[in-house]
């Protein structure tokens, strides 16, 4: 935990690497924290790499370690990977939470993925995971900019209501302030 807190992403790697040398054995906590550690890192593809590593070892992740392998696609814009990813935690036991979708959503909205980034607000409301003022704050740039694109900037407002309509009051509050 010491090389994720200090962002030294190799030697966090080399420790897991070296835990059944030493007769250890890897699980999700020093997964997990070899996973924070390439995403502090901005090293997308080395967090997907321990995961792909985990999973032919038969080590569960949990929902943290997929959320920071999602955080890192979106650091390093790799948004096609932080989405495959994303689709494949519905085939597994991890639970696609609100914090999935936001790491998801910011990696999309970084690059400038509008219609994914609605795609995502369309599938989070499906899975009723609740949406919080990140994911809110995304859903209205993107409607925005879809608006402007296809409408010169006069388009329906309606998205933009429906959207603040689902929103409770402290996460309207929270996106007013922004």
């Amino acid at each position: 935990s010491a090389a994720e807190r200090g962002s030294q992403w190799g030697r966090a790697l080399h420790l897991v690497a070296t835990l059944p040398l030493n007769g250890l054995r890897t699980d999700y906590v020093s997964l997990g924290a070899a996973v924070c550690s390439c995403e502090r890192g901005q090293r997308w593809l080395q967090a997907l790499g321990l995961l792909q590593n985990s999973l032919r070892a038969s080590v569960e992740s949990d929902a943290t370690v997929l959320n920071s392998a999602l955080s890192a696609c979106g650091k390093g814009n790799a948004w096609s990977r932080g989405t495959d990813l994303l689709a494949s935690m519905a085939c597994s036991s991890a639970v696609r939470d609100a914090v999935a979708f936001n790491a998801a959503t910011s990696a999309c909205q970084s690059a400038q993925q509008w219609r994914l980034v609605l795609g995502l607000v369309d599938l989070q409301a499906a899975e009723a995971v609740d949406r919080d003022s990140v994911m809110l704050r995304a859903a209205l740039k993107a409607v925005e900019v879809r608006d402007e694109a296809s409408h010169g900037g006069s388009g329906s407002h309606s998205c933009t209501l429906e959207l603040l309509a689902q929103a409770g009051s402290s996460t309207q509050a929270s996106i007013a302030k922004a």
